[in-house]
C-alpha cells in the first residue's frame, strides 16, 4: 500500500462496487477496519457485504473517509473527507484480495455487475496510476480499421456508410499512439476496435508495439463482434499485452462467439462476453432541434470514449468517423492536433464544457428508448457531404 498514513479516520468505501468490494479486501489484509459501505441504493441499505453494513450516503457530519474509483469524483464533495483508491493501492495488493472476494455474496447484492467480474483485474488498472502521473486521460478508442464483416444499420463508428472502408495504415497507428503517450503519463482506459479488429492484417504488429506502453496503461480491452477467431500469433501478442477480449454479443450474427470464448480461455487469454441494449445514439443528422449544448452535456462519450484519428484527438468517434466521412463541415474546434499541441492542451481540450460545432450533427445519446441490436442494412447508407469545406484542414 501508499499513503496508508491518510487512512487515520473511520473508513468507509463509496459504492458498492466491484472496484470497492476489491479495495474492501485490500485494506482488510493489510489490518483496517472497515466501517461500512456507503451507496444511494436504497434497495442495498441495511444489507450487509461480509458482515460489513451497506448504509446511506451521508452529508459528511462525521470525520469519514471515502475510498472510491475515479468515476465518482465529482460525487466525493458530499462528504467531509476522501480519497481515492489510487491514492493507496499498489499492484501487487490486488491479486491476494481477488482470492478473497466473496463472490457469490457479491453477486446477490449486485446482481447488474455479474458480467463485471470477469473485467474486475482489468477495471481495478484503472485506479492504480504511476508515481508522478500528472497528465490523465480517462479513456480512449484506438481504431485499428474501417473494415467490418458486418454492417449495422446504427452502428456508433458509422460504418453503415462508408462506401470504400480502409485499414489503417500500421505506421500511422504507431505514430498517432507514440504522440499521445508523449504529450500525457497515463490512460486508465484504452479499447482497440474498429470496424472489426481481427480482420487487421497487422494486429499482431500493433500490440506488440502497444506493449511498450503498458505500464502506462489501465485496462486494455480488444472489442470484437464475436465472428472471427484470431491466429494464435494474435492472442499470444494479446495475452503478452494483459489485454481482455470483449465479445459484444449480436446472437445469430456473433456465429464465432463461443468459439472465440473457448479459444481465448484455452490461452488463458481474458474474455468476456457483453450483452449491452442498443439505443439510437450517435447517428448523423442534420435538422435535428435539440441543441448542441444541451447534446454536448448529456454525452457521455466526451469524456469517457475519447479517440485519435487523422494526427488528431477527438472528444468521440462520433466527430472522428463523421469528419473522416466529410458528413460535417470542416471546423478545426472539433478537434485537437496531436503534433502541434502540448499535454496540457490535450487535457484541457478534453475537459472542456463548451460544445464543438459539430455537435449539431450527432443525434445524441438517448439511453432511455432502445432500438434492434445489431440490425443489418444491406446497403450503404447515404448520407450528406461537406467535401467543399475541407480546404482549409
Amino acid at each position: 500500500m501508499r499513503n496508508a498514513q491518510l487512512l487515520h479516520d473511520p473508513i468507509y468505501l463509496f459504492p458498492l462496487t466491484s472496484d470497492a468490494v476489491l479495495v474492501y479486501h485490500i485494506l482488510k489484509n493489510n489490518g483496517y477496519d472497515i466501517k461500512g459501505f456507503f451507496d444511494n441504493n436504497t434497495a442495498l441499505h441495511n444489507k450487509r457485504y461480509d458482515g460489513c453494513s451497506i448504509v446511506p450516503c451521508t452529508s459528511g457530519e462525521h470525520e469519514t473517509i471515502i475510498i472510491c474509483g475515479y468515476k465518482q469524483h465529482r460525487l466525493s464533495g458530499l462528504f467531509a473527507r476522501s480519497i481515492t483508491a489510487e491514492q493507496i493501492i499498489r499492484p501487487e495488493d490486488i491479486d491476494a484480495a481477488l482470492d478473497k472476494v466473496l463472490w457469490a455474496e457479491f453477486e446477490q447484492l449486485a446482481p447488474k455487475q455479474k458480467n463485471r467480474f470477469g473485467r474486475l483485474r482489468h477495471e481495478i488498472r484503472q485506479l492504480l496510476l504511476p508515481d508522478n502521473s500528472e497528465l490523465i486521460i480517462n479513456a480512449l478508442d484506438i481504431f485499428l480499421t474501417e473494415r467490418c464483416n458486418l454492417r449495422c444499420t446504427y452502428c456508433e463508428v458509422l460504418v453503415q456508410h462508408y462506401e470504400n472502408p480502409q485499414h489503417i495504415p500500421i505506421n500511422q497507428l504507431q505514430a498517432e499512439t507514440e504522440a499521445i503517450f508523449s504529450k500525457v503519463d497515463f490512460i486508465r482506459d484504452i479499447h482497440v476496435l474498429g470496424g472489426e479488429p481481427f480482420l487487421y492484417p497487422h494486429i499482431a504488429e500493433y500490440m506488440r508495439f502497444l506493449k511498450s506502453y503498458r505500464s502506462r496503461i489501465g485496462s486494455l480491452y480488444v472489442i470484437t463482434n464475436g465472428t472471427i477467431i484470431p491466429k494464435d500469433e494474435v492472442i499470444e501478442e494479446l495475452i503478452e499485452c494483459e489485454a481482455l477480449v470483449m465479445i459484444s454479443d449480436y446472437g445469430e450474427l456473433s456465429r464465432r462467439r463461443d468459439d472465440l470464448e473457448a479459444a481465448c480461455q484455452i490461452h488463458g487469454l481474458d474474455v468476456q462476453i457483453t450483452d449491452y441494449p442498443w439505443s439510437y445514439e450517435n447517428q448523423i443528422v442534420y435538422d435535428d432541434d435539440k441543441n448542441k449544448d444541451d447534446k454536448f452535456a448529456d454525452c457521455y462519450e466526451r469524456k469517457h470514449i475519447n479517440t485519435i484519428r487523422h494526427g488528431k484527438c477527438f472528444y468521440c468517434h462520433f466527430l472522428a468517423s463523421a469528419e473522416t466521412l466529410r458528413a460535417i463541415p470542416y471546423d478545426k474546434r472539433n478537434s485537437i492536433s496531436l503534433y502541434d499541441s502540448t499535454g496540457d492542451d490535450i487535457v484541457a481540450y478534453l475537459m472542456s464544457e463548451i460544445a464543438p460545432p459539430g455537435c449539431k450533427y450527432c443525434s445524441g445519446h438517448d439511453l432511455k428508448e432502445t432500438i434492434p441490436k445489431a440490425e443489418q442494412t444491406a446497403t450503404v447508407i447515404p448520407y450528406k457531404t461537406f467535401r467543399e469545406t475541407y480546404h482549409n484542414e
